[in-house]
Order: C-alpha cells, then sequence, then structure tokens
C-alpha cells in the first residue's frame, strides 16, 4: 500500500487545514522538535485503525489544546491499480467515509462502521479496544517504528505479518489436511498436559492417577476394619473375666469399712468438745487481732499525717510560684498582640488594597486587547452576515435555469434542427424568375431561402401583384407531420426562452454557471461564518469581555493617578514589587502571630499550672485533716493509747490459755478418732476407684460389643472383594492412558521440531538480506544475524574473533539500527508483489555519522521497493537521496 496524499485539520498543533503529497519511495520529513512530525504519524496509526466514534483518552489527546474542536483526517492510498479516500473525523461529528477512485471522480463504498472496517482490511488490522495499539496493526506492526514503542513486540510479530511472509516461502505453507493433523495432535496433548508438560488437572490420567490411590486407602481401611473384628473379640474375654474379679474385691472392702465406721461412732463426743475450744479459740484470736489492728493504723496514720503536713508546705510554695508564672506570661501575651495591631496590620492592608487595583489594573489592560480582537472578530462576522444576505437576494432574484432546465433546452433544439432540416428535405422549393418588379406574397407566409426559394411544407398561395395568385399544393402527410412536429418543438423552446428570458444554449449555460458560482460563494460564506461561530459568538465574548472590563474599572477606583498611568509592563514590575512586599509583611504577621499564640499557650499553662497547684494544696490540707480525725475516731472507744496497750496485753494471756487447752484435745481425738477415719476413707477411695473401673469396664464391654454388630453390618467381604475388582480394571486403565499420553507428548515434540524448521526456512530470505546490511553498515565487524523462532535478532556473528553475541550485548545505537535493518528487510519481502509503506519515526538518531553515511545506500535500496516515511530534525544525513524532503508543517500549508 502506498500513501499519495494526507491532509490533517484540529489535530493537535495542526488547527488549520494542512495537506502533505508524498513520493513514491524515500520521504523525510524535516521539522524541529514538537513541529508536528510524529502527529503526521499518530495520524496514520489512528485513521486507519481506531474506530472513529471511540472516545477513549488517546483520542480526546488529539484535540487541539483548549479547544472542543473534531480532529479530522483524509488519506489518499494506493493498493495495486486502485485508487482509495479515506475520510475520518473523531469526537465532535465523527465520521467515517471509504471511496474508490473510478471513471475519473470519487465514489463512496462505505459509510460508518462499515468503512472503518474496509480501511482496517487495507493492512490486515484488527479491531481495537478503547484505543489501537501496535499488535492492532496488522502488516504495519512490522514495518511502522514509531516513538513510545518497543523496538520489538513483547511476544511474536501477529498473524498479518506472518501470513504475510509466509505466502512468500512455499515450504513454509501447511495443507489444511496437515493443519487438521496439527490441530488433532494439539487435542490429543491437551487432553492428558498443560503447555508446561505436566499432566493437566481435569485429564482422565491425572484422575486415576488421584483416583487409585484413594481406592487403595480406602481397600486398605476396610482390611484394617476386618482385623479390629478379631481384636474386639479377644478384648472381649479378657474384660468380662477383670468385671468378675473387680466385684469379689469390691465386697471384700466394703466389709472392712463398715467395721471400722462403728468404732468412729464412739468418738464422736471427743470431736464436739476439740470443735467447741478451737471456736473460743478463734474468738479470743478474732479480739486480740481487733486489737492489734487498731494500734497498727495508728502508727500508719502517725507516719501520713507527718507526709501530709510536708506536702502542704510544698504545695503552698508551688502555688506562689505558679502566680508569678501566670502574671509573667499574661504580660508577654498582651505586648506582642499590641506589636501586630499597631505596626504590622496596617501596612499589610495599604499593600493589599493597592496590589488589588494594579491585579484589576493589568487585567484591564488585558481585556482591552481581547475587546479590541472580538471587536474585529463580530465586524467580520457582520461584514460575512451582510455579504451572505446580499448573496442570498441575489440568488433569489436571478432567474437561472436548473441542470435539468438547460438539457431539456438542448434536446428540444437539437430536435427542432433535425426535424427542420427532415422538413426541408422534404419540402417544395418554388422561385420566381420575373421580368420586372413584382411584389410576392404568399398565405401561409413561406420561408424564404437565401438561394431566392420559398420553402413550401403545406399548401401554400402565392399572390403576385396585378398578375394573379399562384396556388402551391404538396408535401404530403410525412411532410405534415414533421410541420406540426415542428411547430410543436418550437413552442417549447419559445416556451423556455419567454421563462427564462435568454435566447440560446450559451446564454441558458451561462446563466446556470452563474448561479452555480454564487451559490459556491454563498457556502464559503456560511463555512466563514460557521467557523467564526466555532469559536463563539463574538457579541456574547465582546459583551462578556465588556462585564469584566466594567468590574475591572470598578476594583482600580482607589489607585493613585501615577498608578493608572503605568503602562503593562510597569504594572506587572509593581505587581511583583507588592507581591514581595506583601509576603514580606504577611511573613512578619505569621511570625508574631505564631509567638503571640506561643506565649497564649504558655499564658494558659500558666493559669492551668496555677489551677493545679491551688488545687493541690486543698487537697494535701483535705488529706491531712483526714488522717487527723481517722485517729481520733480510732481512740474515742478506748480512751487513750495507754488503756488501748493494757487491753491487747490482756487478750494476750487468754489466747495462750485457750491454745494449752485445744493442744490436749487434738491429742486425744488424733488417737481415738482421725486414724480409724483415716483408714476407713483410704478403703472408700478403693472402693471408688474400683467402682469406676468397673464402669469403665462396663462400657468398653458395651461399646465393644456395638463395634462388633456395626461390623458385621458392613458387609465387608463384599466390600473389599468390589475394591479390588475396580483397582484392577482402573490401573490397567491407567497404564493405557500413560502410553498414550506418553506418545502424544513425543508426537508434539515432533510437531514443534517441524514448526521450528519451518520457522528457519520463514526467516531465511529476511536473514540474508539483514546479514548483508549488518556488514555493510558495520563495515564487516558484524557479518551474520540469526533470527529466533519468532523472527526476531537473537545473535550476531563478531566476524574478528568468529564468535557469536547476544543482541542484547552490543551498544543501544547498534540495537536500535539493526531493528530498523530488520522493519526494512521485512519490508522488501512483503513488497515483491505490492510496495508497503515503512514509517520510521526518528529512529537513526543515535547513529553517528559514519554509519549514517553506510545507512544511505540501504535505504535507497529499500526505498527501490518500498514507500518509506523517514522523520527526523536535520536533513543533512540523507542529502542527495533520491526522494522527497517535507518541511513539517510549513510544507503542508495549503
Amino acid at each position: 500500500m502506498i500513501v499519495e496524499e494526507i491532509r490533517v485539520q484540529a489535530w493537535r498543533g495542526f488547527r488549520e487545514s494542512h495537506r502533505f503529497e508524498l513520493s513514491d519511495n524515500l520521504n523525510v520529513l524535516v521539522g524541529l522538535n514538537e513541529a508536528g512530525k510524529s502527529t503526521l504519524f499518530e495520524v496514520l496509526q489512528r485513521t486507519f485503525f481506531d474506530r472513529h466514534g471511540g472516545s477513549s483518552q488517546e483520542l480526546k489527546a488529539m484535540q487541539p489544546m483548549g479547544s472542543s474542536l473534531g480532529p479530522e483526517a483524509e488519506i489518499i492510498a494506493r493498493v495495486g491499480d486502485q485508487r482509495y479516500r479515506i475520510v475520518k473525523r473523531f469526537l465532535q461529528g465523527a465520521a467515517s467515509q471509504f471511496y474508490s477512485y473510478r471513471r475519473g471522480d470519487w465514489e463512496l463504498d462505505h459509510d460508518g462502521d462499515a468503512a472503518d472496517e474496509r480501511i482496517r482490511d487495507l493492512l490486515n488490522g484488527d479491531v481495537p479496544g478503547r484505543a489501537s495499539r501496535e499488535e492492532h496493526r496488522g502488516l504495519a506492526q512490522a514495518l511502522w517504528y514509531l516513538q513510545q514503542e518497543a523496538a520489538l513486540p513483547a511476544q511474536t510479530w501477529n498473524d498479518a505479518v506472518r501470513k504475510g511472509l509466509q505466502g512468500l516461502v512455499e515450504v513454509a505453507a501447511a495443507s489444511p489436511k496437515e493443519e487438521e493433523i496439527l490441530r488433532r495432535v494439539q487435542e490429543e496433548y491437551g487432553r492428558h498436559w498443560t503447555p508446561t508438560g505436566r499432566v493437566a488437572a481435569r485429564s482422565e490420567l491425572k484422575g486415576l492417577e488421584d483416583e487409585i490411590p484413594e481406592l487403595e486407602g480406602e481397600l486398605a481401611g476396610l482390611q484394617e476394619r476386618l482385623a479390629q473384628g478379631d481384636q474386639h473379640r479377644k478384648t472381649l474375654e479378657s474384660l468380662d473375666q477383670g468385671i468378675r474379679e473387680k466385684r469379689r474385691e469390691g465386697k471384700e472392702l466394703q466389709e472392712q469399712a463398715d467395721a471400722l465406721q462403728t468404732v468412729l461412732k464412739e468418738g464422736e463426743s471427743l470431736e464436739g468438745e476439740l470443735r467447741t475450744a478451737e471456736e473460743e479459740l478463734k474468738n479470743r484470736r478474732g479480739e486480740e487481732d481487733s486489737l492489734r489492728r487498731v494500734v497498727e493504723e495508728l502508727e500508719a496514720l502517725d507516719d501520713h499525717i507527718t507526709r501530709a503536713e510536708e506536702a502542704v508546705r510544698k504545695a503552698r510554695t508551688d502555688l506562689s510560684d505558679r502566680e508569678l508564672d501566670e502574671e509573667r506570661e499574661k504580660g508577654r501575651e498582651t505586648s506582642i498582640r499590641e506589636k501586630l495591631r499597631e505596626d504590622v496590620g496596617p501596612g499589610l492592608k495599604k499593600v493589599e488594597e493597592r496590589l488589588e487595583g494594579l491585579q484589576a489594573l493589568r487585567d484591564l489592560l488585558q481585556l482591552s486587547e481581547e475587546k479590541r480582537k472580538e471587536q474585529e472578530r463580530l465586524e467580520n462576522l457582520n461584514e460575512a452576515r451582510k455579504e451572505r444576505a446580499e448573496l442570498r437576494e441575489r440568488i433569489q432574484g436571478l432567474l437561472a435555469p436548473s441542470a435539468e432546465d438547460v438539457e431539456e433546452f438542448r434536446t428540444v433544439s437539437r430536435e427542432l434542427d433535425l426535424t427542420r432540416a427532415k422538413a426541408e428535405g422534404a419540402a417544395i422549393r418554388v422561385a420566381f424568375h420575373l421580368s420586372e418588379t413584382v411584389d410576392v406574397s404568399s398565405d401561409p407566409p413561406a420561408e424564404l431561402q437565401e438561394s431566392g426559394e420559398y420553402l413550401i411544407t403545406s399548401p401554400t398561395r402565392f399572390s403576385l401583384s396585378d398578375l394573379g395568385s399562384i396556388t402551391v399544393s404538396g408535401g404530403g402527410e410525412d411532410l405534415k407531420e414533421l410541420r406540426v412536429e415542428l411547430e410543436r418543438l418550437e413552442d417549447a423552446r419559445t416556451g423556455l426562452q419567454d421563462r427564462f428570458g435568454l435566447r440560446d444554449e450559451t446564454e441558458f449555460v451561462k446563466a446556470r454557471a452563474e448561479k452555480e458560482g454564487l451559490e459556491r460563494e454563498l457556502e464559503k460564506l456560511e463555512s466563514r461564518i460557521e467557523t467564526v461561530l466555532d469559536q463563539g459568538d463574538p457579541a456574547d465574548e465582546l459583551a462578556r469581555v465588556e462585564e469584566h472590563l466594567k468590574e475591572r474599572k470598578a476594583r482600580t477606583r482607589k489607585l493613585e493617578e501615577e498608578d493608572l498611568a503605568l503602562d503593562a509592563p510597569g504594572v506587572s514590575r509593581e505587581i511583583r514589587a507588592l507581591s514581595e512586599e506583601r509576603d514580606d509583611l504577611e511573613a512578619r504577621r505569621e511570625q508574631l502571630s505564631s509567638e503571640a499564640e506561643e506565649a497564649r499557650e504558655s499564658y494558659e499553662a500558666a493559669i492551668e499550672a496555677r489551677s493545679k497547684a491551688r488545687s493541690a494544696l486543698a487537697q494535701e490540707t483535705s488529706t491531712l485533716e483526714g488522717y487527723r480525725r481517722q485517729v481520733s475516731g480510732l481512740l474515742k472507744p478506748y480512751g487513750d493509747r495507754k488503756h488501748l496497750a493494757s487491753l491487747l496485753e490482756e487478750k494476750g494471756k487468754e489466747v495462750s490459755r485457750q491454745e494449752a487447752r485445744r493442744e490436749g484435745l487434738q491429742t486425744a481425738v488424733q488417737e481415738t478418732v482421725e486414724k480409724p477415719r483415716a483408714e476407713r476413707d483410704d478403703l472408700l477411695s478403693q472402693i471408688k476407684a474400683l467402682q469406676e473401673s468397673l464402669h469403665e469396664d462396663e462400657k468398653a464391654e458395651t461399646g465393644i460389643l456395638s463395634a462388633l454388630e456395626t461390623l458385621a453390618q458392613e458387609s465387608l467381604y463384599s466390600r473389599i472383594g468390589d475394591l479390588e475388582a475396580s483397582l484392577e480394571v482402573k490401573k490397567a486403565r491407567l497404564v493405557t492412558l500413560r502410553r498414550r499420553a506418553e506418545g502424544a507428548k513425543v508426537l508434539r515434540s515432533l510437531v514443534q521440531e517441524l514448526q521450528e524448521e519451518r520457522t528457519g526456512v520463514l526467516a531465511g530470505p529476511v536473514s540474508e538480506r539483514l546479514s548483508d546490511w549488518l556488514a555493510e553498515l558495520t563495515d564487516g565487524a558484524y557479518d551474520a544475524v540469526r533470527l529466533s523462532t519468532e523472527l526476531k535478532p537473537a545473535e550476531v556473528r563478531f566476524s574478528r574473533y568468529d564468535a557469536d553475541l547476544e543482541v542484547g550485548e552490543l551498544s543501544h545505537g547498534t540495537q536500535e539500527q539493526l531493528v530498523v535493518l530488520l522493519r526494512l528487510a521485512i519490508a522488501m519481502a512483503l513488497s515483491q508483489e505490492e510496495r508497503q509503506l515503512v514509517v520510521l519515526d526518528d529512529r537513526l538518531v543515535n547513529s553517528d555519522p559514519v554509519r549514517m553515511r553506510r545507512f544511505r545506500p540501504i535505504l535507497e535500496e529499500a526505498a527501490d521497493s518500498c514507500q518509506i516515511l523517514l522523520a527526523t530534525c536535520t536533513e543533512t544525513p540523507y542529502a542527495g537521496l533520491p526522494g522527497r524532503v517535507i518541511r513539517v508543517p510549513e510544507d503542508g500549508r495549503g
């Protein structure tokens, strides 16, 4: 495919319409950075591959900055002998049209989505999502190398590129039968294996591999349960014998415990005396402890009172200090706030008022210029509207024939001339040769020819002055019909002439052309008016500007005369100076406000500290009084401390006497009661343990009997037989499936080797040309390139050391040059039957001058087979190459 012409409008920096004509070979697009070279390549991509109705961020970014215009492009392309015209508009009034050139004119073939699809088909492109990317570009994925795109695709070339190259190598093409075989091999492999060569999770093979161990485990479990039944029967016999022994032993122990219970009843009275003595001792000790606690509490209160008195003294001193701090911080805050209020505030207010006025004055100057521009736009609009009204009036007052009227006049005139010729050929011709002057008249009037003959088409009577008359009859019915047709055609032509006031065909054509010219002028005026209104109604804009001017003038009333006399630069200087002064004052205000706030916080902290100190003093004083009240309350029942001490001493003596009596009773009870009770309790513990053991044995016996009954109901022998038979079948199936899976893996491996071999054949023509070019570019330093199975450069041959280098080890510039050579080689391979378009967006910028000189013959060779669009900031490296230099955007201006 060859691109002959690109027209772009309202697209990024191209606000106005620009048209670029391209040659069929090399086109060098020259321009400074941001001139629009990459924008033209974006126009190609979006026009060929994006949906016209899309609204993605990528499409919105195409709109000129600060506008809502709809980006529009027109491309004229050629495929073989057929020319196509593509028109697309995005976002605002989105549209897509596809034309073909036939019989000297463009004919619309497709519109809307159908046009989008037909346009993509030119390069075998794919339907994009929100916005097209390089993988959607079909053949152009390999031929267009744009900025912000990877040097090569992350995976492999798309199907359009691979199929395009396969069409050039016969051995790489697979037959439909072979494709069916390859598909079936892949399906068989996929039944058993994952793409990485592991057993597929949902395959029958994986299911059997997982199911057989489960069945084996289930069989082992059933066999184990069968063995458990035999063990239960043996355990049941042992339990039955133990239960009989434990029942006999329990009876003997119960008889011994009953005998000891009889002995214990005889010593119950002695235990009562011991309990009474212990209760009396407990009471005496309680009274003694109560008195001792009172003494201890008094001693503790004495310590609390001493510490509380010290705390009250410290609290009074701290309160005095906090009151001094409060007074000092209050004075500091008052001083700072007075300085802020009297020094900084008035100055800052004055500066802000003047600054606001100067800013309004600056806006006023800018708005005045904007008002002038809007007035010019309004004048232009009014002038165009006036011209439009005049043209409309002229068109309405012009009585001009339509194209159908012109054609009708032509047809009637031709038929009239033809009919008149026929009539003249069939008419009677009469000539009078008289010796003297005689007046000749005819009825009906006859047509007198230049030869002096009268043409008679109907019966006619000639009067010859006083000589008499001559009647001529003849012509027949044919002549009569021709005469009627002549009259009809003459009436028709006369009607058209009278209708438009025109006489011949030239006047008809001229009048029609005059009206068409006026209508074209009217269309241009309509377009001109629409262009102006697209940028907003000038009257509304002028009203808006005047409203802003009025508001800004009101804000400049407080300015002095010397400020109002400033020009725009002077206003800007004054604004900058005042802004700096305002910033200094605001910084001073912020500093003083911060200091005042800090002083306020310190003052509030001092108030809080003083309040806390006062509360602490009150608290300590209250605590001291509380301790003193507690001492008075404790001594009130006892009189004084001396009497309390004597009561405590007497209670101690009573406790000692009671302890001696209790010890004698305890010795008697131990010999006559406690020993027999301990023996009885031991016997009861043995009886209880024996009963619990007997209960557990009986419970275990019941459980074993229940388990044996359950096992008998499970039909273990039948289930084990069924499982063993099922396992044997599944294991045999597993062996078969493993053989098929391994066979499928081997067959797929062979298929992959065949496909890799084919890829090598496919890469051959491209690799050979690429190697020759790389050797030419590097002066033989690298003399061969090996392409991977994805048709990407993998290694280069380093001729000096006869060694292979991975592409990643080359310099960035060499890698980029190698990728450009690869795309040119692919383009030449694809251009054997049809020239292809190659796009290189400033991709040789990292090439040194020597490499660029060596690149020139390569570009010239590629340009013989392909159309190349190459963007650059300087044309010097390409000077002298056959082709066309296009300066962007200058050469595109209409």
